[in-house]
């Protein structure tokens, strides 16, 4: 099957099956999108997938974003909804210390960084911010904080640097499915971009935390 341009109805019929194979738990599963790709050479290191998906429907959770900002950007990314702020002097008491730089990074999904303490922050933060894909996106006195924060709340990062295959919570079981199907959707469309000719993709699956695996077919 071709998986260039998968159908919505498609991946509702899978979706729809999942749940149905989720079993019955003491709470609420999530639902996760299990892509495998065939021919795609990650030894090459331009073959590597990093990119943020900006998904068109909450996925059940917000992600936590931090921002390094030392400028008046500092204020608005607070009431932009930031869920951390953190200037140059904080970010030096992280120096050194790696195992709370290695928590900091852990505990977030998205890092945001005025240009001039980019250096800082991978210096001391590059660390355990690289293995994971994260490295922070640049913000400017003219980005739309609050735009940028509410997708990426919204939003999930991927990064295949090993393995060819990505797994990413779409939504969860008490979602509709065809909203699940949307999430689902745009994030194979725009992995389908993101992997052009690098490879092409073999599989696609949905199951819940605890569920079978069930194979769009």
């Amino acid at each position: 099957m071709s998986f260039q341009n998968i159908d919505k109805n498609a991946l509702l019929k899978t979706i729809n099956e999942a749940k149905k194979q989720k079993g019955n738990k003491n709470f609420t599963q999530s639902m996760d999108l299990i892509i495998t790709t065939h021919g795609l050479n990650l030894k090459k290191p331009e073959n590597r997938i990093r990119c943020v998906i900006k998904l068109p429907n909450s996925i059940g959770n917000e992600k936590k974003i931090i921002v390094f900002a030392d400028s008046n950007i500092n204020d608005s990314a607070k009431s932009a909804g930031a869920d951390k702020v953190m200037n140059n002097s904080e970010i030096d008491t992280l120096a050194g210390n790696k195992k709370e730089g290695k928590k900091l990074v852990g505990n977030y999904d998205f890092f945001l960084s005025e240009p001039k303490m980019i250096k800082k922050v991978g210096q001391i933060l590059g660390f355990a911010m690289g293995p994971k894909g994260k490295s922070p996106q640049v913000i400017t006195p003219t980005t739309d904080m609050k735009k940028m924060i509410s997708e990426l709340k919204n939003s999930v990062n991927i990064y295949l640097k090993s393995r060819p295959e990505v797994s990413s919570k779409i939504g969860d079981e008490t979602m509709e499915s065809e909203t699940l199907a949307e999430n689902a959707h745009t994030f194979i469309s725009t992995f389908n971009q993101e992997l052009g000719e690098k490879g092409r993709i073999a599989n696609i699956c949905f199951k819940t935390t605890m569920g079978k695996t069930v194979k769009v077919k």
